[in-house]
């Protein structure tokens, strides 16, 4: 029955349940399309298991990480959940306040790092709105972990197990879609994440 968890703010009402074992919710986490896929360095895909998100860039492809953006309706003040087990390389995470090209994302690190960045478009540069560590980071390989934001307004709150890492002011996106993220700091670094049960509340 997916309840409220008791770590968050407040209470909230069941707006969204997927498993991530296929696309067969309906929320397409999967790009549409992918031109020759085969030439990319990243990849969405269910493996049965979960939603697995893959990450290699390399010097002809600039590319530090790669998105899985779910078709769910936009979310303004909501709280989001997922499980994610990193199994190479260094940071997986979530998206939200999606909108076409732009997003949030907040991601945690093998080394004991967090980010939310505003990610505009493959033009722009990225905004930095938080780069730290935190003892409460504790990212092995091959562990379940669940992360989560909570969004009110200009307010999101950044937890990792249960934990509160962080909390952002930004006004820049009021709502949008959902998604999940992996991301390597070096070029050349293969990051692989699996992520299961995404959960959503509306907050009341």
């Amino acid at each position: 029955n997916n309840p409220y968890p008791s770590y968050l703010p407040g209470n909230g009402q069941l707006a969204l349940y997927d498993p991530l074992k296929d696309d067969s919710e309906g929320y397409h986490w999967l790009p549409t399309s992918t031109p020759s896929s085969s030439t990319l360095p990243g990849n969405c895909a269910f493996n049965g298991n979960g939603l697995d998100a893959s990450v290699e860039g390399n010097s002809s492809n600039n590319v530090f990480f790669h998105p899985c953006i779910a078709s769910t309706p936009a979310f303004s003040d909501f709280a989001y959940e997922v499980h994610m087990t990193l199994f190479a390389g260094d940071c997986g995470g979530v998206t939200l306040r999606g909108n076409g090209e732009s997003f949030y994302y907040f991601i945690v690190c093998q080394d004991g790092q967090y980010r939310f960045v505003q990610y505009i478009n493959d033009q722009t540069p990225a905004v930095m709105l938080k780069k730290a560590s935190s003892p409460s980071i504790n990212m092995q390989l091959n562990q379940d972990h669940f992360i989560a934001i909570c969004a009110k307004g200009t307010t999101m709150n950044l937890y990792l197990d249960g934990l509160l890492i962080d909390s952002i002011q930004d006004p820049s996106h009021s709502s949008g879609q959902i998604g999940v993220l992996v991301r390597s700091l070096n070029l050349n670094v293969r990051t692989e994440a699996i992520f299961s049960n995404a959960r959503v509340w509306t907050l009341t």
